[in-house]
C-alpha cells in the first residue's frame, strides 16, 4: 500500500473534471476521455475539491478535520483511505 507523507501535494489527472449539485447532495468524477464516472458522497467531494496541485496533504487534512469536526485519527484515516482510492482510481496523481 502507498505510504502517503503529508508533505505529498496531489492534482486531478488531465481527463478528470468534478462536479456536483449540493442541493440535491449529488457529486460525481467524470473522466472526459474514457467516460468513466464515479458518483462520490460530500467527504470525498470536499477532499477533491481540494486537490488543487499546490496544497499539500497536510493542510488538506486540517481542512477536512475543520469542516467535519472529527478527531485528529478519524480525519487521517479517512483523508488517507478517500486518497488512496483515489490514485488507484488514476482521477488524481502525486504532483
Amino acid at each position: 500500500m502507498l505510504d502517503l507523507r503529508k508533505e505529498y501535494v496531489f492534482e486531478l489527472n488531465k481527463d478528470i473534471v468534478i462536479h456536483s449539485i449540493p442541493e440535491l447532495d449529488k457529486y460525481w468524477v467524470f473522466n472526459v476521455n474514457s467516460g468513466d464516472h464515479y458518483e462520490i458522497n460530500e467527504s470525498a467531494y470536499f477532499l477533491i475539491s481540494h486537490v488543487d496541485g499546490k496544497t499539500n496533504l497536510e493542510n488538506i487534512t486540517s481542512s477536512f478535520y475543520d469542516e467535519y469536526s472529527v478527531g485528529t485519527s478519524i480525519a487521517e484515516n479517512d483523508v488517507s483511505e478517500i486518497i488512496k482510492q483515489f490514485l488507484d482510481s488514476n482521477i488524481i496523481r502525486r504532483r
